[in-house]
């Protein structure tokens, strides 16, 4: 069942998430050690305090503010999101912390490039090697918003299709991360119309995709690499063969898995970041899509109050329910 205050709490599953994941990004395994699970907001190891988020909540948020102004042609909404990408990167808006940090290569590569070139469709480099989870991490509010835009229906307008697109691509511009892009979108869309958290859900989410990429051979190229997310026995990896990485195929299979899997969402969360390697990241877009349907009465107070940076996050929500563009 759709969660009816979806968008308050998916934004805030991410940046919950993200801030847990924190301590646990780049370590190992801990759900197949003897380690103590992390459960508690604790200081990061890049030096932030208890409740700090990261790129993936900035991204989002930035993401979120842009597609919250009033409606205007496309290609200002791709400058307002690359302009908000900039004044993150460089003046630490949409940051608990007035500093970007843990900010992605790929990410850092075509901002860098933008401010040069002020070019929005040729910024973010189309080498093979773009393919981590820095456009996939942001990908939520782009699906809400053309979710709403198309009632429901987005795959139905080609011109939402195309900013998805163009929105993923400001910083990677390989089409597997953008078929990535597209999977998120069409599993949000499915899960937004109640549809279970299933093997069978994901399967229709990556066909859903298929069908409408069939024409376009550079997309259409790289439904290959997301096979894994197509067969029937899908939920049945094990820890052990998970593949926790910030490449963006790794990244939506790990979190497409924990998706399915038989938790409440503070479950989930603590699942996803003790898994270890890119956890913040992948338990945020796990987390966030759970928001979707599950609220958040699973979390324990101390991860809402130690969580930094809620004005801000509520200031942006309140911004983003008055345009009722999500």
């Amino acid at each position: 069942m759709q969660n009816q205050n979806y968008l308050h709490d998916s934004i805030y599953a991410t940046a919950i998430a993200d801030a847990l994941g924190q301590v646990t990004q780049f370590q190992g395994n801990r759900l197949n050690s003897s380690d103590p699970l992390i459960q508690t907001m604790m200081p990061g190891d890049l030096g932030t305090i208890a409740g700090t988020w990261s790129d993936d909540t900035s991204l989002t948020l930035a993401t979120l503010a842009a597609l919250s102004q009033p409606m205007t042609l496309a290609t200002e909404q791709l400058e307002d999101t690359m302009q908000n990408f900039a004044a993150w990167l460089n003046n630490g808006r949409f940051t608990t912390t007035g500093v970007a940090f843990d900010v992605g290569a790929g990410t850092q590569d075509a901002l860098t490039q933008y401010q040069v070139t002020d070019d929005l469709f040729h910024s973010g480099s189309s080498h093979e090697r773009n393919n981590g989870n820095g456009a996939l991490m942001r990908m939520l509010p782009v699906a809400l918003y053309v979710i709403r835009q198309g009632q429901g229906h987005p795959f139905d307008h080609p011109e939402l299709v195309d900013l998805v697109i163009n929105l993923a691509q400001l910083t990677h511009r390989h089409p597997r991360s953008t078929v990535a892009c597209l999977i998120y979108v069409s599993l949000a869309t499915q899960l937004l119309a109640d549809q279970p958290r299933t093997v069978a859900t994901v399967n229709q989410a990556v066909a859903n995709v298929a069908h409408f990429i069939h024409e376009r051979p550079r997309l259409n190229d790289q439904l290959p690499f997301f096979t894994d997310l197509t067969t029937p026995d899908f939920a049945n990896h094990s820890t052990e063969t998970l593949n926790t990485s910030g490449y963006v195929v790794s990244t939506l299979i790990t979190a497409c898995w924990l998706l399915i899997q038989p938790l409440n969402l503070a479950q989930l969360v603590v699942a996803g970041v003790n898994l270890g390697g890119d956890s913040d990241t992948i338990t945020s877009i796990a987390a966030g899509l759970m928001a979707l349907q599950i609220d958040l009465a699973s979390f324990p107070e101390q991860w809402l109050s130690q969580l930094q940076g809620r004005s801000l996050i509520d200031q942006l929500l309140a911004k983003a329910a008055a345009s009722n563009h999500f």
